[in-house]
């Protein structure tokens, strides 16, 4: 989800590389969910917990990308997931998005 950290050029990009059209920020996404019906709605925000699985992803990249490359992997991908995953650690705290 959006959250109030990010600039707008960051979110348009985080939406253009991750296919996201319609970003809401929690309180959006709550207010969607009363407008429908629901009743008892909350948020429980666990960005804390994606920054833990971005890290452990990274992680994982940079040690495949520390040994000869398995086969069927695309090297230079394994790069741009090593870049936007420490992007997206970044971004987590600076309040960009909420998980």
């Amino acid at each position: 989800m959006a959250s109030d950290g990010g600039t707008k050029a960051e979110l348009e990009t985080f939406t253009s590389t991750n296919k996201v059209q319609d970003w809401l920020t929690p309180e959006q996404n709550m207010e969607c969910l009363r407008e429908v019906g629901w009743r008892r709605v909350t948020y429980v925000d666990l960005t804390a917990n994606i920054k833990i699985s971005f890290q452990q992803m990274l992680k994982k990249v940079k040690g495949l990308l520390s040994r000869n490359t398995p086969k069927g992997i695309n090297r230079k991908t394994l790069e741009v997931y090593k870049t936007n995953l420490a992007k997206r650690i970044e971004q987590v705290d600076r309040n960009v998005f909420s998980w």
